[in-house]
């Protein structure tokens, strides 16, 4: 008797553990790691990096991380190719098929010299970007060595998952996160937070501010975020000492830095073509994240480029440096010169349009 009493407790005890196992990896929500858009990195190196990052989403220990076997099956089925992390239907037809709730995409190229990753989460329910990562690389072995810490902001930043119909929803554990950690463009962010494009937030306004845009129209935004490095030292335009070589009109006031960036390019330009390393409004027009496209940033106008020194700049907030502190804005200061700003004190100049300044590119949403 007492052995029948110990074994239907033992057996209630296995059914209450399995019971409780079953719950708790049902809890988690079930995420897609798609192989990685890269561009210049060797395919084995691309292979590996791409199982340890798949191999430290399962450590974490929050999601339920579907086969890559099963991925490869489904991305057969459906003709998808790497390329295709940015066709957001393609992806959620993808996740769909795997019955996920969150797929992992990421794209890795070479950026001046060195490894530019971006890595972006989506909610295959709503397609909405739950969490980003992004950084500079002296190159693939050091993006290698430091897969762990980007999987760790990579998954610490989602603070919330819409899950689907048969997954209760749930939080994923966020004690990891920093308090500027930002996930969604619904959210609310202060200044120094990482934005929703992938750069830093410097600027905020509640009543929103209008940014011209090349069509005409009049947008209403309510912040500004810059890249989280600086695109190089770079000319203003191809001109040649006093040549005459763009005859633009631009404005220095909030909101004009995306409309300058478009008539510069658009100018035409006497002295030469102008190209992403001789025209730094081409530098930022043609920059792009994991979450945002080329075209969505600018050089920022006179103005723009104060706050950005008032309210990052100053305050020894910006990092990634070209250890030069002169910066370019969008805004001419006559047919010879344009403005720019000493970010050691703050100062605003005229300066050659042919000579060579850092760039940061400038988003508003």
């Amino acid at each position: 008797m007492k052995l029948k009493k110990l074994t239907l407790i033992l057996t209630t005890l296995l059914l209450a553990v399995s019971f409780m196992t079953a719950q708790e990896i049902k809890g988690k929500p079930t995420i897609v790691v798609i192989p990685f858009e890269t561009r210049d990195v060797d395919a084995n190196d691309a292979e590996a990096l791409f199982d340890t990052f798949t191999n430290k989403i399962v450590d974490s220990g929050k999601f339920k991380v579907v086969d890559r076997s099963k991925v490869n099956e489904i991305k057969k089925q459906h003709e998808f190719q790497n390329s295709d992390w940015s066709n957001d239907e393609k992806v959620a037809k993808l996740g769909n098929a795997l019955n996920a709730s969150l797929v992992v995409v990421g794209k890795i190229q070479p950026f001046q010299k060195q490894m530019k990753a971006y890595f972006r989460i989506l909610d295959i329910n709503t397609m909405e970007i739950v969490s980003t990562a992004e950084g500079l690389f002296s190159d693939i072995l050091d993006l290698f060595n430091k897969t762990p810490e980007v999987v760790k902001k990579l998954t610490g930043e989602i603070k919330s998952i819409s899950m689907s119909s048969n997954i209760t929803t749930s939080k994923t554990e966020s004690s990891s996160v920093s308090t500027n950690a930002s996930t969604t463009y619904g959210n609310t962010y202060n200044i120094g937070d990482d934005g929703p494009g992938g750069g830093i937030i410097f600027y905020h306004s509640e009543a929103g501010f209008d940014v011209y845009e090349p069509d005409g129209s009049v947008k209403k935004c309510h912040y500004l975020e810059v890249s989280k490095f600086d695109l190089g030292k770079i000319s203003w335009c191809p001109k040649k000492g006093l040549a005459n070589c763009c005859n633009i009109t631009t404005l220095t006031k909030l909101g004009s830095g995306r409309i300058n960036t478009f008539k510069i390019i658009k100018s035409t330009h006497r002295s030469g073509t102008i190209t992403k390393e001789n025209c730094a409004a081409l530098a930022c027009h043609s920059y792009s994240t994991a979450t945002t496209k080329a075209g969505d940033w600018f050089l920022p106008s006179k103005d723009e480029l104060n706050l950005l020194y008032q309210n990052l700049g100053k305050r020894v907030l910006l990092s990634n440096t070209t250890n030069y502190n002169y910066y370019w804005s969008s805004s001419q200061d006559g047919n010879n010169y344009a403005w720019y700003q000493r970010f050691s004190d703050g100062y605003q100049y005229g300066s050659y349009k042919d000579s060579t300044k850092s760039v940061r590119a400038v988003r508003a949403f």
